[in-house]
């Protein structure tokens, strides 16, 4: 049975064998093999240069050129990636995709309403109201970048589920943070999976994935293969 031809576990939400992904510089990740239940939480665990942004761009349906075989939510990620993305949200990736720091927490709710298509007034109740779950609290007139930067984690996760989505990704959940505020926010990650919303993050660290996450273990790719 080919990668391509292989049958998806029933628990699983993302299910992937060989997964590739291999550029003109040489791999970026190499013939990965996981498993993450729906409302799971997995935590992608490698050094910098391992692949870890771009494997999440894959699994949320947003990079092109992977190998492989990978299901979301049932789907064949290679043949209905906008299907993918549409169920996908991103928190955040590197600094390609996160919050602006001169920007209020009010006007950042407000272009990820924007984004996402919500109404801005519906995107700040569900985040006020997710505040408070999480014991977040921050002004709406409180610039991004004075925020502590666990707040302004937490805060980037919660933004990611303004539009309802089955996925959501979170890259460097290390991002300066210790050991004792990695794992609070990897515990709110965890918490959105009550609603049935898989999370995957990523982080340096592998002993930062809690009990009970799927741990997905990165390693510097090898040297480009020569002709």
């Amino acid at each position: 049975m080919t990668a391509a031809e292989a049958v998806p576990e029933p628990d699983a939400f993302l299910e992937a064998q060989l997964l590739s992904l291999i550029t003109k510089e040489g791999p970026v990740f190499r013939d990965l093999g996981f498993s993450v239940p729906r409302g799971g939480l997995a935590v992608v665990a490698g050094p910098s240069g391992s692949g870890r942004s771009a494997l999440l761009l894959t699994l949320a349906g947003r990079m092109r050129g992977w190998t492989g075989a990978l299901r979301v939510g049932g789907r064949d990620a290679a043949r209905e990636s906008r299907a993918v993305r549409r169920i996908s949200s991103v928190a955040r990736i590197d600094s390609m995709i996160d919050l602006e720091p001169q920007h209020t927490v009010g006007e950042a709710v407000t272009e990820r309403a924007l984004i996402d298509t919500v109404a801005p007034r519906s995107a700040a109740m569900i985040i006020h109201r997710s505040a408070r779950e999480y014991g977040l609290r921050v002004d709406e007139n409180t610039l991004i970048g004075r925020l502590p930067a666990l707040d302004r984690a937490i805060l980037t996760a919660l933004l990611a589920t303004v539009r309802a989505a089955d996925l959501v990704v979170f890259d460097d959940a290390d991002r300066g943070l210790d050991p004792a505020e990695q794992s609070t926010l990897m515990s709110v990650l965890a918490g959105l999976g009550e609603d049935f919303t898989t999370v995957v993050a990523s982080t340096v660290h592998a002993d930062a994935a809690p009990a009970g996450a799927t741990l997905i273990p990165l390693t510097r790719p090898d040297s480009p293969e020569e002709d």
